[in-house]
């Protein structure tokens, strides 16, 4: 790809010359009663998805604790077991408390909790279609081709979540979904924003 978004791309860098910032109202988006956001956001998913051959998401890696069976652990149980047995008072009592918390976690077979990574995985229906995985310090870009079986997946994806802010692991979605028309990047997001950046040279549907 000759334009590489990641997470550090933002509205605090964009070009406002080349794109057009789209903010949609988050707290609106969960007003049953108005579903302007809503049809806004599939108004310019429905028109990018004519128009782009490539879709590229972020997914992040969540990590959570689990016990040694695998069960989720809180952070608030963690933090409880670990104050039982360390002296958190004394400033001098060895490492520093950041340091005796990292160990107390860290991914050894007698440690009483352990970091779990979870990814996204895409799809078995649109894993063909794959373009290209370039590396992120953050998490994994997933480039896929814009097939019809993607765009099924984009589509069925709206249905079931149909505001940009529903894009994220926690509803087994990737996030900040972008759109490149031969090369050119055409449309990106900032999904838990509720933030969308189009192109200003393309014809967008008016707001």
């Amino acid at each position: 790809m000759s334009i590489t978004v990641g997470n550090a791309m933002s509205y605090d860098n964009y070009d406002p010359e080349r794109f057009i910032l789209e903010e949609l109202d988050i707290k609106a988006e969960y007003k049953a009663e108005d579903d302007n956001i809503a049809t806004r956001w599939q108004i310019l998913i429905e028109f990018v998805l004519e128009q782009a051959d490539t879709v590229r998401f972020f997914a992040p890696v969540s990590k959570t604790m689990i016990n040694p069976d695998g069960d989720p652990v809180s952070f608030r149980q963690a933090l409880e077991s670990w104050r039982s047995t360390e002296d958190t008072s004394n400033p001098n009592s060895g490492n520093t408390l950041e340091q005796r918390w990292q160990d107390f976690t860290t991914n050894t077979s007698n440690k009483p909790f352990q970091w779990n990574e979870q990814r996204w995985v895409p799809p078995e229906e649109i894993r063909s279609s794959l373009k290209d995985i370039p590396n992120d310090s953050e998490g994994t870009l997933f480039y896929f081709h814009l097939t019809p079986e993607v765009k099924s997946f984009v589509r069925t994806c709206l249905q079931s979540y149909p505001t940009l802010s529903y894009w994220g692991d926690h509803n087994n979605l990737p996030e900040d979904p972008a759109f490149y028309c031969k090369e050119q990047l055409i449309l990106w997001t900032i999904s838990h924003e509720s933030m969308v950046y189009r192109s200003a040279t393309e014809d967008f549907p008016p707001a």
